[in-house]
């Protein structure tokens, strides 16, 4: 996905996937604040005993924030965040593991970021 400004610069894609969902609150034509959630790094990610990838968000207020991993069939196979934080930008490290410890296998996974503005996903490569 690519968007293009006023000057016609267009973006690099990002393969990221976003939307949101007004509130009946919201004044017309007035953009609400967005929140940011950025690509894992490293990706792919490599799993060893102590290898990591860091996932980052960056929130313009305050939000209950849920960050979920899925195999490509929607299965979660781990909840790692689901609470509020405060606004600007956070991390998150994930060392690879199932909820109940195991490293994942080697595939591609979906990350799923949902905050009170919208809900991203991304894309993440687990090799071994």
């Amino acid at each position: 996905m690519t968007t293009v400004d006023t000057a016609g610069n267009e973006s690099v894609s990002s393969g990221q996937i976003a939307f949101r969902i007004s509130s009946a609150g919201e004044t017309r034509g007035a953009l609400p604040p967005q929140h940011y959630f950025l690509q894992s790094y490293p990706n792919p990610f490599y799993l060893s005993l102590h290898q990591q990838t860091t996932m980052t968000f960056e929130l313009s207020e305050a939000s209950p924030v849920k960050l979920e991993i899925f195999d490509l069939l929607g299965k979660r196979v781990r909840l790692l965040l689901n609470r509020s934080f405060d606004a600007g930008v956070h991390e998150i490290s994930w060392n690879g593991r199932h909820r109940d410890g195991v490293l994942l296998r080697t595939g591609i996974y979906l990350y799923r970021l949902e905050t009170s503005r919208q809900i991203s996903t991304q894309k993440m490569l687990i090799a071994h």
